[in-house]
């Protein structure tokens, strides 16, 4: 990026995905809530570019938090729904497969 050039639509995901998480995430958690493959390059190109702005902070392991520098750059976002809401945002962010998996597991009964 440069001077005025807009943010990468993948960054801010990115960014966006770790905000709304308020805590650290693995690099495979990262790439599930933010729509990108952990060991693609792209992803792998974003994070750098996170990282090299100050806005992602890497932590230890494959540990990454966002800073305050990069909850400011990723701009106004809405916090992820709690309850039974969050069972349906993820149903409507998952291919149909994996919605029917989710959905079977939310609806198993308490086996514990």
């Amino acid at each position: 990026m440069h001077g005025d050039e807009p943010m990468p639509a993948g960054l801010r995901k990115i960014l966006v995905a770790l905000a709304q998480s308020e805590t650290d995430m693995t690099r495979a958690q990262l790439g599930l809530c933010a729509g990108y493959s952990p060991s693609g390059g792209r992803f792998s190109n974003l994070l750098g570019e996170g990282v090299g702005k100050g806005w992602i902070d890497r932590l230890s392991g494959d540990r990454f938090a966002v800073t305050d520098a990069g909850i400011l750059a990723a701009g106004a976002f809405d916090p992820l729904p709690t309850g039974p809401d969050l069972a349906k945002y993820w149903l409507g962010q998952l291919s149909p497969s994996l919605g029917k998996l989710l959905s079977a597991l939310i609806e198993a009964p308490d086996n514990t």
